[in-house]
């Protein structure tokens, strides 16, 4: 089964496990990245709202084709509790029939993130295999 990791790391504590994860799964690696790069005011400023309503952020264009892969484990951040918005872009791009995973990083290892990605995965006509909050 040929496999993606795409995620977004703000601080690089998901870039890491990223890296981990996919030399662990054989699988193809790719870091999703802000068209302008956030400061740290913008990202808590325009980031958390958008994350907590379960909105997208502008990404730039993800080069990997996304139907080339059976299963994509999506990873990020947890803002404002839900997945960062940057993580909802990237779930735009999946391909009908997917597998995904998605491993969510915060500071007490807990969210509200699940629901969230189970709705879009959903929408997209993708089957989420697994959802794990972890402790950054």
């Amino acid at each position: 089964m040929k496999t993606l990791v795409v995620y977004y790391s703000y601080t690089g504590n998901t870039r890491k496990l990223a890296a981990e994860i996919a030399e662990r799964e054989n699988a193809d690696l790719y870091e999703v990245k802000d068209i302008v790069p956030l400061s740290t005011a913008k990202a808590f400023a325009v980031g958390a709202p958008r994350s907590a309503r379960g909105k997208a952020m502008d990404i730039e264009p993800i080069a990997a084709d996304f139907s080339a892969y059976e299963k994509v484990i999506v990873m990020g951040p947890i803002w404002a509790g839900k997945p960062a918005p940057q993580i909802m872009a990237a779930l735009d791009m999946l391909e009908p029939g997917q597998s995904v995973e998605a491993i969510m990083l915060s500071k007490s290892g807990k969210s509200n993130g699940r629901e969230s990605v189970l709705t879009k995965t959903g929408a997209m006509g993708c089957k989420l295999l697994d959802y794990q909050d972890v402790k950054s």
